[in-house]
């Protein structure tokens, strides 16, 4: 059945290639209130203190502004040329500049409003949205980036617009020029966004460790002894031939090959890198998917559930999954083509649960022993390469580098994410890591079906107290960000999460 999913989805691929659609851009990290001084209409006013906020994203080069107060008010002018990729016309000492995004790079652009006298470089997108502002190391177009002092802020490309627009008028009406100030918003690490992405982690791993009990006891109904008539299989079944049980020395070598394809990804992340990355990620989400609808299908279509239909060139295929494989398809194709939109990231988050649920299905820990080894050694693996990397790679975090895209800057698509909803739409996302939930939540499995096994329920068994367990380890990783225990960078959440599920089995089973 997984081998007509696999030739299916590979023909309506085919099938829905095509030119790829213009979608927003997105920025977030450190917020910045951008507040003008004066009327954006007319500037006929003669009580001309009108104020309005905008808040934009601060570039990774450049200076800061002051955080308990606003900076001092800059006159607003717009950059000619427009994209500053050359020296510019007439800019006021100290001005904000509103320059186009575009022909050059964002450090150029930031050395040349800054060589001209500029105090701020605000930059608007060239199309929809906000463009987050970063820069590759190794190639800085001969520009020290330590001497760029002014605050560069990416800014949305309708505020760009209405921005330049307004500056465009009082100037032809002879009108006073608008000022802006700037000033560093002290935002909570955490949001409401926090907590939705605690109830999606939470909820994928209670709902693979069930789903996981439930192919282990329809496997034993089916088998000898089991009792139960044979059945043809169902659309969203998982043959137990395609279950795989870890062993000691895969855990073992998990480290080692995790390890290596993350130093790979940090040597080499490019956009060709990145779109093999997403190629493989789509083409795992459209085989989760159609299990995953396949099965809704099931619970709304019962008299389907073993019924096949004959494709041409693929032979008997389960009906269900013959039906959910386009749908599955054409949302994770649109959701390629589209991710950067605004709301694409349900549909993203969508795929990750579906995928991981899978993995929940199909991997499995046989035995505490296999527990002890590949928990602990992910806590080391996931503590290093955050905590201990930056001292051997010139300060840089190995992990938090790849997770947030490196050079190419956008994340890969390995995790679940939820926009920050009171950081004013630039604030970025609250991320979650497909690890952070896959290798505890293999461990929640495998204490589920023990329970089931033993006969066990409840606080009596073993699976509801690991839940509760992976539910505190999430907590004390928000604890983490939010009081910034051991430093500002990411947190690594197996160091909170291996602790509070293999812990409390432990300490149960003693």
């Amino acid at each position: 059945m997984r081998k007509c999913i696999a030739a299916l989805t590979l023909t309506v691929l085919c099938l829905l290639l095509g030119k790829p659609t213009l979608a927003e851009d997105e920025c977030g990290g450190i917020i910045i209130e951008i507040t003008t001084i004066g009327d954006l209409g007319s500037g006929q006013n003669e009580d001309d203190v009108q104020r309005t906020s905008f808040y934009g994203a601060l570039a990774p080069f450049g200076s800061v502004p002051p955080a308990n107060t606003t900076s001092e008010p800059m006159q607003l002018v717009v950059a000619s040329p427009a994209d500053a990729c050359i020296a510019l016309d007439d800019i006021p000492q100290g001005a904000a500049v509103l320059v186009a995004r575009g022909a050059c790079s964002f450090l150029e652009k930031a050395a040349v409003v800054q060589a001209a006298g500029g105090g701020a470089m605000l930059l608007y997108d060239n199309q929809p949205g906000c463009i987050q502002m970063g820069y590759d190391p190794k190639n800085t177009s001969g520009i020290n980036v330590t001497t760029l002092t002014l605050p560069a802020i990416s800014i949305q490309q309708s505020v760009g617009k209405r921005l330049v627009a307004a500056v465009t008028n009082r100037r032809q009406q002879g009108a006073p020029p608008l000022a802006v100030t700037l000033q560093l918003l002290q935002l909570p690490a955490l949001d409401a966004s926090a907590a939705l992405l605690f109830v999606m982690a939470v909820g994928t791993v209670v709902w693979g460790s069930l789903w996981s009990g439930w192919d282990q006891a329809a496997a034993k109904r089916q088998g000898p002894g089991g009792g139960g008539a044979a059945q043809a299989p169902s659309a969203s079944a998982v043959p137990q031939s395609e279950v795989m049980d870890i062993t000691p020395k895969q855990a073992a070598l998990f480290v080692v090959f995790a390890s290596g394809v993350l130093l790979l990804l940090f040597f080499v992340l490019s956009a060709a890198a990145f779109y093999i990355m997403l190629a493989m990620f789509c083409f795992a989400s459209i085989n989760a998917a159609t299990l995953l609808l396949a099965a809704a299908a099931e619970q709304l279509l019962p008299a389907y559930r073993t019924h096949v239909t004959t494709v041409p060139l693929f032979g008997p295929c389960p009906t269900l999954a013959v039906w959910s494989v386009p749908v599955a398809v054409t949302v994770t194709v649109a959701w390629a083509f589209l991710r950067h939109a605004r709301g694409a990231w349900v549909v993203q988050d969508a795929l990750g649960v579906s995928l991981m649920l899978l993995l929940l299905r199909t991997l499995r820990l046989p035995n505490a022993k296999v527990a002890c080894i590949l928990l602990p050694l992910a806590f080391f693996y996931d503590v290093f390469w955050v905590f201990l990397s930056p001292y051997l790679f010139g300060g840089t975090s190995v992990m938090v580098e790849v997770a947030t895209g490196g050079p190419v800057h956008e994340p890969l698509p390995m995790l679940l994410k939820v926009p920050r909803f009171s950081h004013h739409g630039v604030g970025g996302y609250s991320m979650l890591g497909y690890g952070d939930v896959i290798l505890p939540g293999l461990l929640v499995a495998y204490t589920r079906r023990l329970d089931l096994d033993l006969g066990l329920a409840g606080l009596q068994g073993y699976f509801a107290p690991s839940v509760v367990g992976y539910g505190c380890g999430l907590l004390l990783t928000y604890a983490a960000l939010a009081f910034s225990w051991f430093g500002d960078q990411g947190q690594p959440a197996l160091l909170y999460l291996v602790p509070c599920t293999l812990g409390v089995v432990m300490a149960l089973g003693a």
